[in-house]
């Protein structure tokens, strides 16, 4: 069997163009806790809160932010529902979002409905704030590629991320040890809470041996393992849904199925080698295509 030939040409992408009243489908509740939340430190500087109150006032509005937020959410997904008994009219790019925030998928995204209605050889990028598509080259693209494997071995190699292991880790210890030295009874605690911070940390950036997935990514599909567990991502029954970070050059991926299974990948820049071989084995035209 003939090796498949380079993917030079544009991806197969289409942009959704958001309109400023679809951003409220986007109103997740995790999404809408955690502004709360920055809401609260904001108000904290502000009021200067005397920092032996900080943990008291933090901890009783936890509760209040939740409920918030699950008021919210609830009454944007009941308009949501509505919207699409309505008006069953609507543009795809918008039913695909309301659907999808209504049925709590990933992106709020309704991959199911925009793989029916685009047919088999639809677009399979979403650009989600994104305008512009993503033109890649990929000499080896009939190789098999581990996602996440090269992943974290580009982040154990980037500066700011060792400095900033090495900088939790010194400062780790040096807590220990004065906590050892005069709070004792404290020292599980710190402990724990330590080592939570770094687990957190090293999953962030794909370096916790013990929790990596293994992604592999071939001509038109993803297949993801991770405890045990195998799914599977193609053309047929997925999509690539790209977003960007919108303070960094931070590339969010999302592989969204049609039973609402996701799988996410992050690449610190548009440049990323392994970001151009994810998108140029998903697009490659070695595939039926119309």
């Amino acid at each position: 069997m003939q090796d498949p030939a380079p993917n030079t040409g544009p991806t197969d992408s289409v942009s959704l163009d958001l309109e400023p009243a679809l951003t409220r489908y986007q109103y997740t509740f995790s999404y809408i806790f955690w502004n709360f939340l920055w809401i609260l430190i904001c108000f904290r500087q502000l009021l200067n809160v005397p920092r032996n109150w900080t943990l008291i006032v933090s901890l009783s509005f936890l509760p209040v932010a939740a409920s918030l937020a699950w008021i919210i959410n609830n009454k944007v997904r009941r308009t949501a529902i509505k919207e699409l008994q309505t008006k069953p009219d609507l543009p795809l790019t918008k039913r695909v979002l309301i659907s999808g925030f209504a049925r709590r998928y990933p992106k709020s995204f309704d991959a199911d409905l925009w793989i029916n209605e685009t047919g088999p050889h639809g677009p399979r990028i979403i650009l989600g704030n994104i305008t512009r598509p993503f033109t890649v080259q990929d000499g080896a693209v009939y190789e098999d590629v581990d996602i996440d494997a090269e992943v974290a071995s580009a982040n154990i190699r980037r500066k700011h991320v060792l400095f900033l292991l090495c900088l939790i880790l010194a400062l780790g210890a040096l807590l220990l040890w004065w906590v050892g030295m005069k709070h004792t009874g404290a020292l599980a605690a710190v402990a724990l809470g330590l080592t939570v911070l770094v687990v957190v940390f090293l999953g962030y950036y794909s370096l916790n041996p013990a929790l990596r997935r293994v992604s592999i990514a071939t001509l038109g599909k993803i297949e993801v393992t991770s405890l045990g567990r195998t799914t599977t991502y193609t053309r047929e029954n997925s999509v690539l849904f790209i977003t960007d970070s919108y303070l960094t050059e931070r590339i969010d991926i999302t592989v969204v199925r049609r039973d609402g299974h996701a799988a996410y990948f992050r690449f610190p820049n548009p440049r990323d080698p392994t970001l151009a071989k994810l998108i140029a084995r998903w697009t490659h035209p070695a595939r039926p295509t119309t």
